[in-house]
């Protein structure tokens, strides 16, 4: 009789490609492009006829998990893994060549392909159980091969593979000065890609607008229909059988905040020790996989069950949800004359108690005889109109990490102000529970102020 084998996969950097996002065009092309490495291996491994044990369900664009559970020895997936990002690379790169600046003269060929074969660290490792190939991969990683991309040793954010991309980066010396070649490239660029992709700044300000390193401008370039059509030609070249493809993303016109001076509301949370729950489930392949699917079916149904929660005051946009681990906007619906926060703390209330607690959490412990709840930490940041994305961005991480050290299961808020100053007060969810009821008016129906703010 044969052994099971098993085949635990991932690869690294996933946080830190994802907290480089300067704006939300960025963190979404962040996480499209991690969820379609990590479709791609599931695609690859149901090619080969392995069994996908985790995640359940690959073809949600905003949140496929980046480590994987495969039944069986899932020997050639590197190679995969290393030809799909290559051609992603690729494919940007000419796209600008060959498309956007045809008559630029490009010395920046050897930066371009050292994203292509430095940007990630790949592992896999087998194991007779779920458990051992987890434990494997584990120790995998700590005996890993660091490589750095900077091999020039500058410090200057201009200069380096990991600096500005810009035609002669290749061809840099460090004794001369290249600002104004660079801003020259970058307005440029910014005049041929479409829909205003890369913000040029103020035409009297030389050098206000953005400047990307390789890898931020593929975040942004994935997202354009040309680029994204090639990519998903190519795909078929390695998955001939039902290939992955990058999904239409939604519009990212800029977020009116600086114009009408309103101010938005900003949550980032996940799950609290979810490696904690897989340990209970343990080596029960089937289980893991009824698990994962769960995960992920109720990502990909957050932002419609938000729409039913029918807050009237407050739009909301879900910018990814992978499972457990969820980011999104909330500003003022059509005719809202003022945007407050307390409009905002019932819905991220409802959010918790009737779509985490009601239908994940519950749910869940019943199913898989889980012995605690599954309780998720959150950040919610107030953010006044004229703080960058950015900033705001990592106001967000920062706030939902202050959630979780505090005591998890709760809801951290941070006022963020134009100076940068910030306020910042947490609480577990019953007491949010507790201090919404208590503001109630007579008709029950709006919340009073829970803030005063400015």
């Amino acid at each position: 009789m044969s052994q099971k084998i098993y085949t635990a996969i991932t690869f690294a950097p996933v946080q830190g490609f994802i907290e480089k996002s300067r704006k939300l065009r960025d963190l979404y092309g962040s996480s499209l492009l991690l969820s379609f490495l990590a479709e791609v291996i599931c695609r690859g491994a149901k090619q080969k006829n392995h069994r996908l044990v985790s995640p359940a369900l690959v073809n949600n664009a905003k949140g496929t998990p980046n480590q994987i559970i495969v039944r069986g020895q899932y020997s050639d997936v590197p190679t995969l893994f290393t030809k799909t990002w290559k051609m992603i690379v690729d494919t940007c790169q000419t796209a600008i060549e060959q498309e956007y600046l045809p008559n630029e003269s490009y010395c920046w060929h050897r930066a371009w392909q050292a994203w292509g074969n430095y940007t990630w660290e790949f592992f896999s490792a087998t194991g007779e159980t779920i458990n051992d190939a987890r434990k494997n991969v584990s120790e995998h990683k700590r005996q890993r091969d660091w490589t750095g991309i900077n091999w020039q040793g500058e410090s200057s954010s201009l200069s380096g593979v990991d600096g500005v991309a810009w035609p002669g980066m290749d061809r840099m010396n460090p004794n001369q000065n290249y600002d104004h070649e660079i801003n020259q490239f970058w307005q440029k660029l910014a005049q041929a890609l479409p829909d205003s992709i890369i913000d040029i700044g103020d035409e009297n300000e030389t050098g206000q607008g953005e400047k990307l390193s390789i890898p931020e401008l593929i975040k942004r370039l994935i997202l354009l229909d040309h680029v994204k059509n090639q990519i998903n030609q190519k795909i078929h070249n390695l998955i001939i059988n039902q290939p992955p493809s990058i999904q239409k993303p939604p519009s990212f016109k800029e977020l009116n905040r600086r114009e009408n001076k309103e101010w938005t509301g900003w949550f980032m949370g996940d799950g609290d020790k979810m490696g904690e729950y897989l340990t209970e489930i343990g080596d029960n392949g089937e289980q893991l996989y009824q698990f994962s699917r769960r995960l992920i079916e109720w990502g990909k149904a957050l932002e419609k069950e938000l729409d039913a929660l029918k807050i009237t005051e407050v739009d909301h946009r879900i910018v990814y949800a992978g499972g457990d681990d969820f980011f999104g906007i909330l500003s003022a619906r059509e005719n809202t004359e003022s945007f407050k926060p307390q409009y905002c703390l019932p819905l991220l209330y409802q959010l918790h108690d009737r779509l985490w607690v009601e239908k994940l959490s519950n749910s869940l412990k019943n199913e898989f005889n889980l012995q605690r709840d599954l309780t998720p930490s959150v950040g919610f940041v107030w953010a006044a109109p004229s703080v960058p994305q950015r900033d705001v961005l990592q106001h967000c991480r920062e706030t939902e990490k202050l959630a979780k050290n505090n005591g998890r299961d709760r809801l951290a808020i941070r006022i963020l102000f134009n100076s940068g100053n910030h306020l910042d007060w947490h609480c577990p969810w019953w007491f949010l529970k507790d201090l919404l009821e208590s503001y109630r008016d007579r008709d029950g129906q709006k919340i009073g102020h829970i803030f005063i703010m400015m």
